[in-house]
């Protein structure tokens, strides 16, 4: 019993620390959408990931992060709830948005990680997907600034 706890103990910790990298990368990439830079260089969605890629630790794999990014009416209407995401016959994500909007915005930005998680023991599962895969989500919701 007191390695299953200790085994457990590992995998929730590892969850958690690489929860607080994703955390870090997305405050750290959000910042190109809020001033205007990556809306006045007109990057595109695989250039802004691209760029929030040369942000990952080195044991987070750039092929697992997913990039979501929506505007909205005003901060109510801000939809924060993790998303449903449908994939096309190859695993490719094809509900996924790239509208960063303009100066003055409302932007949802939701930074997503696919973490290979192992079974723990005695039945211990923190995967919420399925192949033993939990989908970590760093949610962003800001104003643009107004930029020229």
């Amino acid at each position: 019993m007191l390695i299953a706890l200790l085994l457990a103990i590992t995998q929730i910790a590892l969850f958690f620390f690489a929860q607080q990298n994703l955390e870090t990368v997305a405050e750290n990439s959000v910042r190109k959408l809020m001033t205007g830079n990556a809306q006045q260089a007109n990057m595109t969605q695989a250039q802004f990931k691209n760029a929030v890629c040369a942000d990952l630790p080195r044991f987070m794999k750039c092929a697992n992060l997913m990039i979501d990014v929506r505007t909205a009416n005003s901060f109510s209407d801000a939809n924060t709830g993790a998303p449903t995401i449908t994939y096309d016959s190859t695993g490719k994500p094809t509900n996924l948005q790239f509208a960063p909007g303009g100066a003055g915005s409302i932007v949802i930005v939701k930074t997503m990680y696919v973490w290979d998680v192992a079974d723990g023991p005695l039945g211990f599962d923190i995967s919420n997907m399925s192949n033993n895969k939990r989908l970590l989500i760093a949610t962003s919701v800001f104003k643009t600034e107004q930029y020229a």
